[in-house]
């Protein structure tokens, strides 16, 4: 087992394929939330600059998420809202989504870098 372990991991270093924040695709919010578990929105924006070490609203997804639920479910009774996987969910809104009003918790990170176009701030 340990064998075909670390030929799966030599395999996917060798195609240069590494999980790191923001190499992972956003998951949207459905229109329902999949159970009445906690669960955590990640808000997606525009950014209109860079800062060092940050890539806009991807910085720590979904890890930030992952990491904050997975500790709630440890130290607290909160039921987590988890995938098919066992693995809790977490979600990426835009403010104008109106699924944003379906989390429970929303977080937004880097957001020095967010921009809102003239008709957004009216």
């Amino acid at each position: 087992m340990l064998a075909v372990i670390a030929t799966a991991v030599a395999a996917a270093y060798a195609q240069g394929y590494r999980f790191r924040e923001g190499s992972l695709g956003a998951r949207y919010a459905p229109p329902h939330m999949p159970d009445a578990g906690f669960v955590v929105c990640r808000v997606a924006y525009r950014s209109v600059r860079v800062e060092p070490m940050g890539i806009g609203w991807q910085t720590d997804y979904p890890f930030a998420e992952i990491n904050l639920t997975t500790r709630l479910s440890e130290l607290t009774k909160t039921r987590v809202s988890r995938n098919h996987d066992g693995q809790p969910n977490h979600f990426v809104v835009r403010l104008t989504d109106d699924t944003l009003f379906n989390c429970p918790v929303t977080m937004a990170s880097d957001v020095g870098s967010l921009g809102f176009t003239p008709e957004k701030i009216e």
